[in-house]
């Protein structure tokens, strides 16, 4: 009766982010020249594709299957440029205005992020590069002294770090190497 006039309705819920980041990596993939590049390209789009809710910044892009720091960073850095362009003329970044979207405004977007206009650094000047580096080296800044220490407790580690330490087998230890050789030999021979 109304069963057969009953007609289902599926709602799909639209994620303005999402479209604009899909959209935008299949744009890069035109653009590559690289297969490797293109390949993780479609493999980020896939998992943005099988992702069903929506991504607010870089945090939410790494979790997506297929991408990493880099990629996810310069997404957002294009989404973020899209927001102030639009937020400059008035309007609001949602679907509509992702839809209206067309290739060339993804490739300048693109350009954008390759040029660096989406990063704001921050720089710190506490500390150098150099002296950060040492720190990641050695653990931290007396990281050299804490060697000299390690040196006088255990030199010959120390004197040889690529080689490593093998202790030579035991005299038990020989018997049982032997004893296994002697049982696999019987078994073969039963067998035949």
């Amino acid at each position: 009766m109304d069963s057969d006039k009953e007609k289902r309705v599926t709602i799909k819920a639209d994620h303005p982010r999402k479209t604009f980041y899909e959209r935008f990596l299949m744009a890069c993939k035109e653009m590559s020249d690289s297969r490797n590049q293109k390949y993780i390209l479609y493999n980020a789009v896939l998992g943005l594709k099988a992702y069903p809710l929506e991504l607010n910044g870089i945090q939410d892009l790494k979790q997506v299957k297929g991408f990493g720091d880099q990629l996810a960073s310069n997404c957002d850095a294009a989404w973020r440029i899209f927001a102030e362009e639009m937020e400059k003329d008035g309007q609001n970044s949602d679907h509509r205005a992702v839809r209206a979207l067309n290739g060339d405004d993804y490739i300048r977007y693109m350009q954008a992020v390759n040029r660096g206009g989406g990063r704001k650094r921050q720089f710190d000047n506490s500390k150098s590069d150099k002296d950060s580096k040492k720190e990641q080296r050695n653990g931290n800044a007396n990281g050299h002294k804490q060697a000299r220490f390690h040196k006088r407790i255990c030199p010959k580690i120390i004197a040889n770090p690529r080689k490593e330490r093998q202790s030579k087998p035991g005299i038990k230890e020989k018997e049982q190497m032997t004893n296994s050789k002697k049982t696999m030999n019987s078994r073969n021979l039963k067998k035949r």
